[in-house]
């Protein structure tokens, strides 16, 4: 389950390091850590379209049919 809370703490934590890597003027870890960042949203993206497709065919399955409606 993706915990809203945890997520917001993670990115402020990256887009800290993030910051703090610039303002040492290191491109290295400027670099790093944004790629780390990336990563991590790409990722973030999948996990949420995962668990919206998984509710979306819970739902549907739990869907009781209407009886007006003929069968597809």
């Amino acid at each position: 389950m993706i915990e809203p809370a945890v997520v917001e703490s993670m990115i402020a934590d990256q887009h800290r390091g993030l910051l703090e890597a610039i303002v040492r003027s290191d491109p290295v870890a400027a670099e790093r850590a944004m790629r780390e960042h990336l990563v991590y949203l790409r990722d973030l993206v999948s996990a949420v379209e995962q668990a919206r497709a998984e509710r979306s065919t819970d739902r549907a399955e739990t869907t009781v049919p209407d009886p007006e409606q003929p069968p597809a």
